[in-house]
């Protein structure tokens, strides 16, 4: 490839360049786009003059990465997102050093929908492209496209994957993440942000100072009058009445007095306004229906005089 190319112009401009120039000496503007967002003030007409501009120049200079890499930028940014993948898979095996065309080819591969509606090869696809792009440079953002992946495919479909969407984002954190970088990168996706990939504030250090008594606020206890063990001592209670009642009276007794007990332990524990009030019921209804039930000679009357 030579440095002069007469077919080479300036896709903000139109003028004449070489190819070694980095920005144009007319308007000033990069010949050749270093960062995608570089096109964020592009409007779309302008964007598609960019996108011919550099088809142009990728049909003179076929083997040059750094043209098809921008022409994948601009296809990209217009949302044409299997013709960025396409140039970005041209420069990709034009040159492997280039991190964002790997990031980018990724990117490409949701088509501007959710992973959690890609098929299984499409995922691992795209994990293999940010793996190869993480591995030419550490970017903050590589790792959070990856806890993305991770989430709304993975996680959401409660399928085992290492790392988890949680390291990758701590990843992420740690080097630098640019809560900017992830507005710009849904915002390219298509796709909400999931409130579990919003970034954690890092932890204040503690100050050695008394925390402020809370406010008083009387409420209602949420929690049941009777514990556990205070409700199977009462079952027990219940059933020994039930006992009782066989054997001193008839087992349509016992079994009223068991069925009677049972509702009102059960009321008792689940219920707070009433808890209190059940609980009496619970202990004091047997008693009040062997009174009823004409126990008058003797709490327990004996067998034969039953008989």
């Amino acid at each position: 490839m030579t440095d002069k190319i007469s077919t080479l112009n300036c896709p903000g401009c139109g003028a004449p360049v070489s190819r070694s120039d980095k920005n144009c000496g007319f308007c000033e503007r990069e010949i050749i786009i270093s960062s995608f967002t570089t096109l964020s003030n592009l409007a779309p007409a302008e964007l598609n003059k960019y996108a011919a501009a550099y088809k142009t120049m990728a049909e003179s200079e076929p083997l040059d990465p750094g043209i098809n890499t921008s022409l994948g930028f601009c296809y990209l940014k217009l949302r044409v997102f299997e013709r960025a993948h396409s140039a970005f898979e041209v420069a990709i095996s034009q040159s492997v050093g280039n991190p964002d065309a790997y990031f980018y080819t990724a990117v490409c591969l949701l088509n501007g929908g959710k992973a959690f509606l890609a098929k299984r090869p499409i995922i691992e696809k795209i994990e293999s492209y940010i793996n190869a792009a993480l591995t030419l440079e550490e970017r903050p953002i590589f790792h959070y496209f990856k806890s993305y992946i991770k989430y709304d495919y993975y996680n959401r479909k409660s399928y085992s994957t290492s790392p988890t969407y949680q390291e990758a984002l701590a990843t992420a954190r740690d080097i630098g993440l640019n809560e900017s970088e992830v507005i710009n990168l849904h915002a390219l996706m298509g796709v909400d942000r999931p409130p579990q990939l919003q970034l954690i504030e890092p932890q204040l250090e503690a100050i050695d100072i008394a925390p402020e008594p809370a406010p008083f606020i009387a409420q209602q206890s949420t929690q049941p009058i009777v514990t556990e063990k205070k409700m199977w001592l009462a079952y027990l209670l219940v059933v020994l009445f039930g006992v009782f009642g066989y054997l001193y009276t008839s087992w349509q007794r016992a079994l009223a007095l068991i069925i009677v007990g049972f509702i009102g332990g059960i009321l008792g524990v689940h219920s707070t306004a009433l808890g209190l009030w059940y609980l009496l019921l619970w202990f004091f209804t047997p008693l009040v229906l062997i009174k009823v039930w004409g126990f008058r000679k003797g709490m327990f009357p004996s067998v034969e005089a039953r008989s």
